[in-house]
């Protein structure tokens, strides 16, 4: 199993999407994803187009967690809504 490191951008993603949609449900969606994500690291898409070794896991209600494995860690970059311009956000 892989350790989940979320880093301090996808805090903040987080800490937003509790203070504008205080979905309880949702965040424990994103949670099971995280579990999901640490016990098989591949899930996700590669989405290598925007930059190597980027993962896209989609979370039900249109959320979706971008991250990268190193070494035998998950490194989450950000938790975004689909509808948002993420290409721009990851590139940053």
């Amino acid at each position: 199993m892989s350790r989940i490191i979320i880093t301090p951008a996808a805090k903040i993603d987080l800490s937003n999407i509790w203070t504008y949609i205080a979905d309880d449900n949702l965040l424990a969606q994103i949670s099971g994803a995280f579990d999901l994500i640490s016990q098989s690291p591949d899930i996700g898409f590669l989405i290598e187009d925007i930059k190597p070794g980027l993962r896209c896991k989609p979370v039900k209600q249109n959320y979706l967690i971008f991250y990268m494995i190193m070494e035998n860690n998950v490194h989450v970059a950000r938790v975004l809504h689909s509808s948002r311009y993420y290409k721009h956000l990851l590139n940053d």
